[in-house]
């Protein structure tokens, strides 16, 4: 669930980043969509494919991250009508 529960409380209990060691997380890949207004949706992960959709034009991204660096699986472009 995207925002851990229905409550959208956003807190995560997991252990593995912390005061200790957050210091040390750097950048995995970027990519570039197309646009410069960051995401539309909450990036969701299953398996070891992310997936997001920019803002508009709204494209979906598929991206492999079992590869280093990350790799576009694929995409679709719907080419919604700019008024909808």
């Amino acid at each position: 669930m995207p925002s851990k529960d229905f409550a959208n409380t956003r807190f995560s209990e997991l252990k593995e980043i912390n005061a200790g060691n957050v210091k040390d997380l750097k950048v995995a890949f970027t990519l570039f969509t197309g646009t410069m207004a960051g995401q539309e949706s909450a990036p969701i992960v299953v398996g070891d494919t992310l997936y997001f959709v920019t803002p508009y034009p709204n494209i979906l991204f598929a991206i492999d991250l079992s590869k280093p660096g990350g790799a576009i699986k694929w995409r679709y472009e719907p080419n919604p009508e700019a008024s909808a």
